[in-house]
């Protein structure tokens, strides 16, 4: 009896509020992925890493460029568990923090690769960590002896339809990432030798 008068009750509602509640689900999830992109790149760390390019074109999605960074490749003895110093060992499929330090123009990677966050009161705070440590969030993809494969979401970077085969080969490229609190990354620029590109 309640579930007939509870189908009763949704045959009454107007075509019109399904549609308008549809388009407000929509709007709204559009919306929080809008808010988080911004929220990062107003409120990120700028980062400038080491990038080499492969995978000029996807002739589906129009002109993109696959990048690897010096950080996509990381030696397994940078995986440590800050709280005791002594060594972990990454699995594929793993969500790890990778803690960045600046070497002159660029930003790399430094031992202390963790599976969490570290955050006020825990591992920063205690000194394991230098203070202008910036965590990029990545998920281990391939353990290859002695060498841990990690993607960070930054890998593919679109461009205007006929750029990407522009992308000189030869010569040193290197993109901004502005890096979230929650260890997200998002690109905001690519150079090649300093100069920005495309």
């Amino acid at each position: 009896m309640q579930r007939s008068d509870l189908a009763e009750r949704f045959e009454r509602v107007p075509q019109w509020v399904w549609f308008a509640l549809a388009l407000l689900l929509q709007v709204m999830i559009i919306g929080s992925l809008v808010l988080t992109h911004y929220t990062t790149t107003v409120t990120g760390r700028p980062v400038v890493l080491k990038l080499a390019p492969v995978d000029p074109r996807d002739p589906l999605r129009g002109d993109y460029l696959t990048f690897r960074y010096d950080i996509s490749r990381l030696r397994s003895d940078l995986f440590l568990d800050p709280s005791t110093g002594s060594a972990s060992t990454p699995t594929k499929g793993e969500t790890v923090f990778v803690p960045l330090m600046r070497e002159g123009t660029y930003w790399v990677a430094v031992p202390g690769v963790s599976s969490r966050l570290p955050g006020p009161g825990g591992d920063a705070a205690s000194g394991y960590y230098p203070p202008d440590a910036v965590f990029i969030k990545g998920a281990v993809t391939e353990i290859v002896g002695s060498e841990v494969h990690v993607t960070y979401g930054i890998e593919e970077y679109f461009v205007p339809e006929g750029k990407a085969a522009s992308f000189p080969p030869n010569k040193q490229g290197s993109a901004l990432v502005v890096v979230g609190k929650d260890g997200k990354p998002l690109i905001k620029q690519v150079f090649v030798e300093g100069r920005v590109w495309p």
